[in-house]
């Protein structure tokens, strides 16, 4: 084929057609711009065909991609914020910078800091006034601020609204603080209070936390002389709070005897070694351990060693330590122990005097139980004047978490439930006795304190009893050996409580998912446990963490003066156990404490508490789940006259609780109420004052609590009708977690609406499944190691265990 034919090919034709080449090929090569003219319009179709295939392509990517965002939108992972999630989460993350500059105590409990960081940035708790003013400052302005950003909380997923409203209650209370973080309500200077619910109580804990070989671990010169440092500082600290407690005096914030006692036995029990040993006793405290593990210095050079013993003129490590140890912790320790053993208690004041915050700042300082003739201030260190009563409302929100409730409509909806529920009461009585009203309430007030419904076959021996007992028998082995008439009442008293838990069980099938995505029950097993503390007498619970670690615990007292009564017990173990505190606390910590997000949202969810869902839940569970929807009280008229009595109980604390600290009410009037109404005489009604006495607002939790989650029920059932499913509505609520009460009334309206309309909103899928809200978010939004998180949630759910019954 000649070369002008070569020329002439269609651009793609072979050159290998020889002799043998078909006259249609022929033809093409002899006349070639028709066919080049039908090529560069197949080449421009097949051009814009493929144009508009990418451009489909592209919005099909596209479509996903904003399908997939939407998802994300509607579980709070957002990759494209809106401005009000920008402003929430940036006001957020200052908030958690903030609490850390404030809180550099706490320094182990930030998820984002390795050992060697917070080691470094650890400082023990200051409790000075200046300092709790400077927090209480901060807290206040992060409040204003919060409000200022005006941010429109319909633009927030579902769990960012949830962070909202706990944030808002976070800030309120001082950073999460119940008692003494508050500047303005002055309580800080009135010392330890009821089983000591205070960061000064936690004062040695880092010690425990920091110092341990699997984490921080001291490596040079610098790092010994680093901890040396940081110990010295303890003894400001212990000096600071024994300041607050004689400034207290001074200005008329003292707590009534009975409560000053109840604070320092809960408070040496913490340093058990310090008040049976003196001083050196610091030297065999757990929190100390590590301390003196002369294993624990092991990576440190022979160099530095050398240069550490020279410098401090020790033979070793553990010797300088140990000076430390005693210097600045146990002798100011012990120094402040018997401060308030043979200094404090002398001014605090008889209870008919002062039961409760209503009647502080007192004018005069007492003594000996005596009203001197030295005048208080009555004011703060910055000359603000002080009211008790001002302080209560101050403390008070952070009990009920809404705001529904203030001090009167509180009082009376206790007096509305007393007289609602004593009625109930009257009527069983009449039913166990079978006789009129009046001579059947009598007798069976008589019967109640029968042998027979307590677990002790003997009397109590009188060295068994109070302090000689409570230094006798502190656990199970010294109990047999020394109380051993309340060591076989409390073995009984494990075996009832284990077959009314064994009993309770079944019951909750129809409650509660038991498996699959939407499980609700922990996995944890709960042991039972004797509480060995004479000051404290009430039933608590101690829950685990997510991986059950360490044993879930029913907390029983074995220093009450009956041990019993058997009425009223498938009330307790309901509460403290299944369906309640267990069920809720336990339940959460294993299959809702962590989204997987590990971000600032996590940390807040992890760092609050909330008394009234917690304390709330709990009796709900007494009543009605127990109570209406079991069987359990058929044919057990005495078990359900107890378990009336506890729900009069929770309804007197609502007026106790405002009387002693909003009206001036005094122990004894309490005493009488509880007389009266809840037929109860007996050192637990004494004891429980006490209590409420030492830890204002704390009494109103359950109550409230409780009705809220029964008027959220309600509104739901009426709502849904046939639709309504009990498992899921425990499932919705207690995904939650403890929450603020006000936040959970609007996240049921919500799952109200949802149900019933699912495309009303974005955000229905995550309400109606809460855990769709809690896939792992970008990357850039985590904060620490999952190894970190799981410590941090550890230490921060162990604090959480103030369930009390």
């Amino acid at each position: 084929m000649s070369s002008e034919h070569e020329t002439e090919l269609i651009p793609g034709q072979s050159k290998t057609k020889q002799d043998g080449e078909s006259n249609e090929v022929r033809t093409l090569i002899k006349n070639p711009i028709p066919a080049i003219k039908h090529q560069k319009i197949f080449h421009i179709v097949l051009g814009v065909a493929l144009f508009f295939f990418i451009l489909g392509l592209v919005f099909l990517i596209f479509g996903v991609y904003s399908y997939k965002k939407s998802l994300c939108q509607e579980d709070g992972r957002s990759i494209s914020l809106n401005k009000d999630q920008k402003k929430f989460r940036s006001f957020l993350k200052d908030t958690f910078n903030l609490y850390h500059e404030n809180y550099p105590n706490e320094a182990y409990t930030d998820p984002s800091l390795q050992p060697r960081q917070y080691f470094e940035k650890f400082v023990p708790y200051d409790p000075s006034w200046k300092s709790l003013k400077s927090r209480t400052d901060h807290a206040i302005r992060l409040q204003k601020e919060l409000k200022d950003l005006d941010i429109n909380l319909s633009n927030l997923r579902p769990r960012e609204k949830k962070a909202y409203a706990q944030l808002e209650h976070f800030l309120e209370s001082i950073f999460g603080n119940p008692y003494d973080e508050n500047y303005y309500t002055g309580d800080w200077m009135l010392g330890t209070n009821y089983g000591c619910w205070q960061r000064f109580c936690e004062l040695f804990q880092p010690l425990d936390k920091i110092f341990q070989h699997k984490k921080f671990v001291p490596e040079t010169y610098n790092d010994l002389n680093k901890i040396v440092s940081k110990l010295k500082l303890f003894k400001n600290s212990i000096e600071n709070y024994k300041h607050n407690i004689v400034l207290g005096v001074r200005t008329g914030m003292v707590r009534p005897s009975e409560v000053c006692q109840n604070g320092y036995d809960i408070f040496v029990s913490l340093s058990p070694k310090v008040k049976h040993l003196g001083a050196k006793g610091v030297l065999k405290e757990r929190y100390t351990k590590t301390l003196l593990d002369s294993k624990y210095y092991d990576k440190i050079s022979v160099k530095d060693v050398e240069a550490f013993k020279t410098q401090h003129k020790v033979k070793n490590i553990t010797e300088k330590m140990s000076d430390v140890l005693l210097d600045y912790l146990g002798k100011p320790l012990h120094e402040f122990i018997e401060f308030l053993k043979t200094n404090h208690s002398r001014h605090c004041v008889p209870s008919s005097v002062s039961s409760g915050l209503a009647n502080l700042p007192l004018k005069r300082v007492w003594l000996d139980q005596k009203e001197t003739d030295i005048e208080t201030t009555q004011k703060l260190p910055t000359g603000e004047i002080l009211k008790g009563a001002k302080s209560y409302e101050m403390i008070l929100p952070y009990f009920t978490t809404t705001s529904k409730y203030d001090v009167s409509s509180i009082n009376s909806l206790g007096e509305t439930e007393k007289q609602k529920l004593y009625k109930r009461i009257k009527d069983i009585a009449v039913q166990i006795i079978k006789k009129p009203e009046a001579e059947s309430i009598r007798e069976l007030k008589i019967d109640l304190e029968h042998p027979r419904h307590f677990f002790n076959t003997t009397p109590i021996p009188e060295e068994e009893n109070g302090q000689t007992g409570g230094s006798r028998c502190h656990d199970m082995k010294t109990a047999r050996k020394y109380c051993p008439v309340r060591y076989e009442a409390m073995q009984a008293w494990f075996e009832y409580v284990q077959m009314t838990m064994a009993r309770l069980h079944p019951m909750l099938v129809n409650m509660f998912y038991q498996a699959g995505d939407k499980v609700t029950t922990p996995n944890c097993a709960i042991g039972l446990r004797a509480n060995f503390n004479p000051g404290l007498t009430s039933h608590f619970y101690t829950q685990s963490d997510s991986k059950c670690s360490t044993q879930a615990y029913y907390n029983i007292p074995f220093f009450t003066k009956k041990p019993g009564p058997k009425y009223g017990i498938y009330s307790v173990v309901g509460h403290e156990t299944r369906p309640g505190h267990h069920t809720q606390s336990q339940g959460f910590n294993e299959h809702f404490s962590s989204s997987g997000n590990n971000d600032v949202i996590d940390w807040l969810n992890t760092i609050t508490y909330y008394s009234a869902f917690t304390e709330g839940w709990a009796l709900y569970a007494e009543n009605p789940l127990l109570a209406v929807e079991t069987d359990l009280y058929k044919n057990e008229p005495l078990q359900e006259y107890g378990m009336i009595k506890w729900q009069i109980w929770r309804a007197l604390r609502l007026v106790v609780d405002t009387g002693l600290h909003f009206r001036g009410m005094k122990l004894n009037e309490a005493l009488k109420l509880f007389a009266e109404f809840a037929w109860d005489e007996t050192d637990q009604s004494y004891t429980d004052v006490v209590r409420y006495m030492g830890l204002p607002g704390q009494a109103t939790s359950y109550t409230i609590g409780q009705l809220a989650i029964i008027q959220m029920r309600k509104e739901v059932e009426d709502a849904l009708g046939d639709e309504f499913n009990e498992k899921e509505f425990h499932y919705i609520i207690l995904s939650q977690g403890s929450a603020p009460l006000q936040y959970l009334q609007d996240y049921t309206k919500d799952f109200i609406r949802c149900k019933l309309k699912p495309d009303s909103s974005p955000d229905c899928p995550s309400i109606l499944d809460p855990k769709r809200a809690n896939h792992p978010k970008m990357k850039s939004e985590k904060i620490g190691t999952d190894e970190r998180w799981e410590q941090v949630r550890s230490v921060l759910h162990g604090r959480h265990n103030k369930h009390y019954h």
